[in-house]
């Protein structure tokens, strides 16, 4: 009779506790920050794409033009950077001039970067987490080529960044996080039109295309993070 009254009051103690405490809503943001300082690297590179696709394959056509004032590595890695401080993150950039981006992947069938050696950088540079922004074939379409342009579909033309992002650890090398994303937005620019020739775009419209490519890799980037649970679900555009 002693132990079942103790025990009854012990439940009834438990149950007290429990009525009392603050009530905490469920919430999709679960992920702990166990990265330390995180070091982010954008490989997308200088080389803009023109791609046509037209109705049949004579109509398909490829172009490239050299963007370097552009600086869409810049931009990337910056945006990134800025997006996780402001979730609580210690995040900076990670410095890799004066070597160019094109130089850190390894070239083979299908070119990548090269995780290792950036992982070094990261590990030289105090880093416990590695972050690359990198070009990447569109499964969806393999007229689309890695990393960032214009993409036009007969008449309807499109701002891309066909893109992924890999998380590292880098003491261990361990693939924490991958995905893919891209390539372009659901509705065509209509203040664009397909010109064969980079060079034949004004000032006003390179500038829009620009402008539309960073807001493309913006918008890729926080969709990656949200999908990985690594930021707020109310930072997913």
């Amino acid at each position: 009779m002693i132990m079942r009254n103790t025990v009854m009051r012990l439940a009834a103690i438990l149950c007290l506790l429990y009525l009392s405490s603050p009530i905490v809503a469920a919430t999709e943001y679960t992920v702990p920050r166990p990265f330390g300082r995180v070091g982010i690297v954008s490989l997308l590179g200088t080389t803009f794409h023109g791609v046509h696709q037209g109705i049949l394959v004579f109509g398909n056509a490829v172009y490239t033009a050299e963007v370097p004032a552009w600086e869409i590595d810049q931009d990337t890695a910056v945006f990134l950077t800025n997006t996780l401080v402001a979730d609580g993150y210690s995040a900076s950039v990670l410095k890799i001039a004066p070597t160019s981006a094109d130089e850190f992947y390894v070239k083979k069938w299908v070119p990548a970067p090269n995780y290792g050696r950036l992982r070094q950088l990261a590990a030289d540079q105090g880093y416990n987490t590695l972050i690359v922004v990198a070009r990447s074939s569109d499964v969806h379409n393999r007229l689309i080529e890695p990393g960032f342009g214009l993409y036009a579909l007969i008449k309807a033309v499109f701002p891309y960044a066909s893109i992924d992002m890999q998380i590292e650890d880098v003491k261990t090398g361990k693939r924490l996080a991958y995905e893919f994303n891209g390539s372009t937005d659901a509705y065509p620019d209509k203040s664009l039109t397909w010109k064969d020739k980079f060079d034949s775009y004004s000032d006003q419209e390179r500038e829009r295309i620009r402008s539309g490519i960073e807001n493309l890799v913006h918008k890729e980037l926080l969709q990656i993070l949200a999908n990985k649970h690594i930021i707020r679900s109310d930072q997913k555009p």
